[in-house]
């Protein structure tokens, strides 16, 4: 095989400021933690109460131990052949954006670094500036350069002028005759034609749906032909149904096109039958490389890295390592191959006897532990067989007087053909946690931002009642300073429009971009080194940092655009569990997610938004068990022997 990328012992820390030092404390100084460590500077003095709402100080489940800075890259091997899929996966703060930018030169980050790096055969610095080495970062915005798709992709194609023989500004700096235009259209409707775009090439940028403008931003990457594509968390704040046509994609773009690509992605669903190559990090260092199937063999044996791998393939190996009577999961690919997808796995149980669902009720789950059944939950269970007990979600007390009324709310987009959010009624009550769900552009975050009031509904009405704002003063509630959802609302959006009326101090919000939650915190200078870590941190550091700086606050409605978005498992459990702990101490949370799992575990109510309409309002479980794709994969692999088992913890699987 073409080796195109060799990393051998790369050693990298990230450069210490002040205030990503360590304390005595115990606050991380990686790099990787830059932005976690920035909130952890800020006096939260009940972060110590076991029934604060607030995040733990570390978001990793991992503590740093030792002073001093450690490696955001700890001895790093790894070969990279062309035509590979790679996956670079592993939990929150792991290193995987780091060593993902270690591929191309132009991003390397500031620090100290150590080992070398050789590039389609050479050093890594003679790729500087070339096209070989096409980028999709987190952030999509950070890649565009025009209002639209087209203007995009004329300025990368042609080098200044348009296809209609206009630069992006009007004017050719360019002379035109030096540019085949035709020769253009013809580079440009081929990119369109095979990603199957063509409808939003003159939509403006700002009014695409997140999927839209991972699919735009990859067109303008596709745009200068790389020979290696490498991909930050392209699927993170996708639907199902969107992510899924996203992988799609790429697997065409490697297999169809001989186009190598490594992606950095926790989130392994729909992935493992896709990747031909799979290495897992932990703290900065490699703990699995191979194969998928090899690596996810390896990841098992660790129980700390057990949450990286995906349900159908987890189920087997959990339920091998239980029940002792098969073959060990370090010897089952030789003897039975490991499930890695649904169809595998349903084809793998068709093989197994039925298992007998418990129809008992299941113990309630405390908070941090999981749920523990009775003995005869596996009553008349085959040894080998997967059994089943459905465990109903949590459903805090609530009060009766609706906190929030969202009255026939309607709001639509300038130039938008049609209502981004239409009449949407939905009352809300302190103590319940609200996910919002549908797919990419159904107006989840519309909804989101009339609710925090940076964007006035043109029909219907939001409003506080009084009952639930308890002759509070609307600014500062117990007497409070403002906090970062006040900044927002100064920032993005004017007092007049405001909704609810008077709200703010009652409303904390983090929007679709948590990084102008820190950004506001951190200041704006852009020589700034805490800002610059901010930049340089992943999207899911800066999200979980961005959450527990506004649950910090503990207002009592709380807004959370897309909370789980770029956050591995664990993360997402605190997250979830933050949530709970304000709602039971009398709070609303409503969030919008595409996270099914995420919404049966944490949320007590469920709103689905189709264009804009409010198509289902029921508990997460009821409504996702009554469908058949959207929905999560373990129901997907078990529904025909228990419909109601929706996450794993609904399967009973192990000891």
């Amino acid at each position: 095989m073409v080796e195109i990328a060799r990393l051998t012992h790369l050693r990298f820390t990230f450069a210490e400021d002040p205030m990503m030092a360590a304390s005595e404390t115990g606050t991380s100084t990686n790099g990787a933690d830059a932005a976690t460590a920035i909130i952890a500077t800020n006096d939260h003095s009940d972060l110590g109460d076991p029934h604060s709402p607030t995040l733990a100080p570390e978001p990793q489940t991992e503590p740093e131990p030792g002073p001093g800075p450690e490696p955001a890259l700890d001895d790093i091997d790894l070969t990279i052949d062309a035509g590979e899929f790679a996956i670079i996966s592993g939990f929150t703060g792991s290193g995987k954006t780091t060593l993902l930018r270690h591929l191309k030169p132009e991003l390397f980050p500031s620090g100290e670094r150590g080992g070398s790096i050789e590039l389609f055969g050479g050093p890594a610095n003679a790729c500087l500036g070339s096209t070989d080495i096409g980028y999709v970062p987190q952030r999509t915005q950070d890649v565009l350069v025009a209002a639209t798709l087209r203007d995009d992709l004329a300025i990368r194609l042609g080098n200044g002028p348009t296809m209609h023989g206009r630069s992006w500004h009007g004017r050719s700096s360019v002379d035109r005759s030096s540019v085949d235009r035709s020769a253009v259209a013809l580079q440009a409707n081929d990119i369109i034609g095979f990603l199957g775009i063509a409808a939003l090439i003159d939509t403006p940028i700002a009014a695409l749906s997140e999927g839209q403008r991972q699919l735009v931003c990859l067109a303008a990457i596709l745009a200068t032909r790389p020979r290696l594509l490498l991909l930050d968390e392209p699927t993170s704040g996708l639907d199902a149904v969107t992510r899924q046509r996203t992988l799609d994609l790429l697997r065409r773009l490697n297999r169809d096109a001989g186009m190598s690509i490594v992606m950095a992605e926790h989130r392994l669903d729909g992935l493992l039958d896709t990747a031909t190559h799979l290495i897992a990090m932990r703290r900065g260092r490699i703990v699995a490389d191979g194969t998928p199937r090899e690596a996810v063999t390896m990841l098992h044996r660790t129980q700390e890295c057990r949450d990286l791998i995906p349900d159908v393939p987890r189920l087997f190996l959990d339920a091998r390592s239980g029940a002792g009577a098969m073959p060990s999961a370090r010897g089952s690919d030789t003897v039975t191959p490991l499930p890695m997808t649904v169809a595998e796995g349903r084809a793998a149980l068709a093989e197994l006897p039925a298992a007998v669902p418990a129809h008992g009720r299941a113990s309630t789950a405390t908070e941090g532990s999981s749920p523990r059944r009775d003995d005869d939950t596996a009553v008349g269970r085959h040894p080998h067989s997967i059994r089943t007990s459905p465990v109903p979600s949590a459903t805090p007390a609530t009060t009766a007087t609706p906190a929030l009324r969202i009255h026939n709310v309607s709001y639509t987009y300038p130039n938008a053909q049609a209502p981004a959010v239409r009449d949407v009624s939905v009352d809300a009550r302190f103590g319940q946690i609200i996910a919002i769900s549908g797919q990419s552009g159904s107006g989840k975050s519309t909804l989101l931002d009339m609710l925090f009031g940076t964007t006035r509904p043109q029909f219907g009405t939001i409003s506080l009642c009084p009952e639930a704002r308890g002759g509070e003063p609307m600014d500062r509630p117990n007497g409070r300073r403002p906090g970062i959802g006040d900044m927002l609302r100064r920032v993005f959006g004017r007092p007049a429009r405001v909704r609810p009326s008077r709200s703010a101090g009652l409303v904390g919000y983090v929007p679709a971009d948590a990084r102008a939650v820190l950004e506001l915190h951190a200041g704006m200078d852009p020589y700034d080194l805490s800002r610059q870590r901010i930049m340089a941190s992943s999207l899911g550091e800066q999200q979980l940092a961005a959450v527990r700086q506004v649950l910090n606050e503990r207002r009592p409605i709380t807004l959370l655009d897309e909370p789980t978005k770029g956050l591995d498992a664990p993360a997402s459990a605190e997250v979830g569990l933050a949530m709970q702990r304000r709602a039971a101490q009398g709070g609303l949370v409503i969030f919008s997610c595409h996270d099914s799992e995420f919404c049966v575990r944490y949320a007590t109510m469920n709103a689905v938004l189709m264009n804009g309409e409010l198509v289902a309002y029921d508990t997460p479980r009821a409504i996702i068990a009554r469908q058949d794709y959207s929905t999560t994969g373990v129901h997907r692999l078990l529904r025909e022997r228990d419909p109601e088992a929706l996450v794993p913890e609904d399967t009973g699987v192990g000891p």
